[in-house]
């Protein structure tokens, strides 16, 4: 059995918010999650998430971990087509920084194993698209191969519907879903709110409409 961890990250690209951050085109992305301070600080906060943080692992350690653990065959970096001001991709930038907290995690593995097991997808534009290119990553898929989805837990209902949709009719694919703890917009995974297939709208704050939902999270 092959082991495959698809690292899946919230796409400067496809929440776009500050100025800062280019394209693959190199054209500059106004928008949400954009400007390499917050990056780093997004991915700093991740890392505390490993030990004294929630005592709940980010995604940069879960995926780490699980790689670790399960002696994963290949390690997918995808962020998506986004681009820091100095060139470097953010699925580069989260593999450079895992390489720098893997002693945390292991003596035995060092930075070597991580990159060479490592691909980075740079071509997303938005989830669904992450799956399209990972599958062409991956492919042909000529042995039995378990897919390690990793991503928040508010991030994961999105990331698992529009994985089945991608690799549900693929021969030889298993999915599992592996959500970490962080979350964006100051949120936990207690915050994550599933709709049931035909449940009516509830009321909030009043109004009898659903609220907003990104991601999984509410924002009422």
């Amino acid at each position: 059995m092959r082991h495959i961890v698809f690292f899946n990250g919230y796409s400067l690209a496809e929440n776009p918010a500050f100025s800062g951050v280019l394209n693959q085109k190199g054209e500059p992305i106004i928008g949400k999650f954009g400007d390499w301070e917050h990056v780093c600080a997004r991915i700093s906060a991740e890392e505390r998430a490993g030990s004294d943080f929630h005592e709940i692992l980010g995604r940069i350690p879960t995926t780490l971990m699980l790689a670790l653990n399960l002696n994963a065959d290949r390690i997918i970096w995808s962020t998506g087509a986004t681009w820091l001001p100095d060139g470097t991709s953010e699925a580069q930038y989260s593999l450079d920084r895992a390489c720098e907290i893997l002693p945390k995690y292991s003596s035995l593995f060092g930075p070597g194993w991580l990159r060479k097991i490592s691909r980075l997808e740079e071509k997303s534009t938005n989830t669904a698209t992450s799956m399209e290119e990972v599958l062409k990553m991956i492919w042909p898929v000529d042995k039995p191969t378990m897919l390690h989805l990793v991503s928040s837990a508010n991030h994961m209902p999105r990331v698992m519907r529009d994985a089945i949709k991608v690799f549900g009719n693929v021969s030889n694919i298993i999915l599992s879903g592996v959500p970490a703890g962080t979350s964006y917009g100051g949120k936990t995974p207690a915050d994550v709110v599933i709709y049931e297939l035909g449940e009516p709208a509830k009321p909030v704050n009043g109004v009898n409409e659903r609220p907003l939902v990104r991601g999984g999270l509410r924002y009422s």
